[in-house]
């Protein structure tokens, strides 16, 4: 919206905030019905405003903001750290056989197969953007000892996510189980540490070398969300197939840490299987078939239990817009 409704843009996000309880909880869905009170979503609110105000340079805005998305991250570090080992998890849904982890948006991710309550490598990296982003708000706002708290923060977060979710034999990050052990499943979740800046250049130059492995992630449509040496590896949902979403946050990554050749070849790689789908099966859909060759209208979605892969995705064509204006 930025590009075509400044204004728009800023009242979506202005919306969604609009729904937070008064103790910082945002829902995972809000309708005039009301909201879910169980569950949020990966927290990328305060990424979404800093994105919009650079455009908008409206500091009322961000002013009005700031306050809102400072009580939601301090809300996921007090309810999603039982351990309290400052890395964060996502609440699971054992009982449910398709969706154990539908809040963080990965449903049916094999990462949660067993089941395991864990530090995730996802929700702790998405947290730890926020807190980076909050800093450069905080600044913006002349807010000095602000700066310095979400820098403070930012930083100690990143330190455990680069120690204690990191395996040097694989040189690899995983979620970790909360008896310590690692859930070595491998999945485009562990690329985050590039978006949010937490991975040294060592651990960054050795994520490159898996994502760009055809016999893994670089499938003929990167980036495959489970690696295809998984047993799991399959076409339904989260389980192998291409998510416009990932690649964007995986693009943004690249080029935070310099690796700007292969970012642009990602790009260049996606916007074209969306444009070739979309002349084909007439569509911008929710997730692709990540070895090129399976219309996304006959992928899997949740064993077939539930419904069809959605037509008209949104946040897909909205990062088709925003990879042609990258590109």
């Amino acid at each position: 919206y930025r590009y075509i409704a400044p204004d728009l843009g800023q009242d979506a996000l202005s919306a969604v905030l609009s729904t937070q309880r008064e103790d910082g909880f945002v829902s995972i869905t809000m309708t005039p019905e009301g909201r879910n009170e169980r569950l949020t979503q990966p927290p990328l609110l305060a990424w979404a405003v800093w994105e919009v105000y650079q455009f908008t340079r409206d500091r009322s805005f961000l002013r009005t903001c700031y306050p809102k998305l400072n009580a939601y991250v301090e809300w996921d570090r007090a309810h999603r750290d039982a351990n309290g080992n400052g890395l964060l998890e996502w609440i699971l849904d054992k009982a449910s056989e398709n969706c154990h982890c539908g809040e963080s948006g990965m449903d049916n991710s094999p990462r949660f197969d067993e089941g395991n309550d864990a530090d995730h490598i996802d929700l702790s990296c998405f947290v730890a953007n926020e807190m980076d982003v909050l800093s450069e708000m905080a600044g913006e706002l002349k807010m000095e000892e602000e700066v310095g708290r979400w820098r403070d923060e930012y930083e100690r977060i990143r330190g455990k996510i680069q120690t204690l979710l990191w395996d040097p034999r694989d040189r690899f990050f995983y979620d970790r189980a909360l008896d310590g052990r690692l859930i070595k499943i491998k999945s485009a979740a562990s690329f985050l540490p590039l978006f949010a800046g937490v991975a040294t250049a060592e651990q960054a130059e050795a994520l490159v070398a898996h994502l760009t492995d055809e016999r893994t992630f670089w499938r003929p449509f990167p980036v495959a969300s489970v690696a295809a040496d998984e047993p799991t590896y399959c076409d339904d949902m989260w389980r192998g197939p291409t998510w416009i979403n990932y690649n964007y946050l995986i693009i943004r990554g690249l080029r935070r840490y310099g690796y700007k050749e292969i970012a642009e070849e990602l790009t260049r790689k996606t916007i074209h299987e969306i444009a070739r789908w979309y002349e084909e099966a007439g569509s911008i859909f929710e997730y692709y078939d990540a070895e090129g060759r399976t219309s996304p209208k006959q992928l899997t979605r949740k064993r077939g239990t539930y419904l069809d892969v959605i037509s008209d995705y949104g946040w897909s064509a909205a990062i088709y817009v925003q990879l042609m204006r990258d590109a």
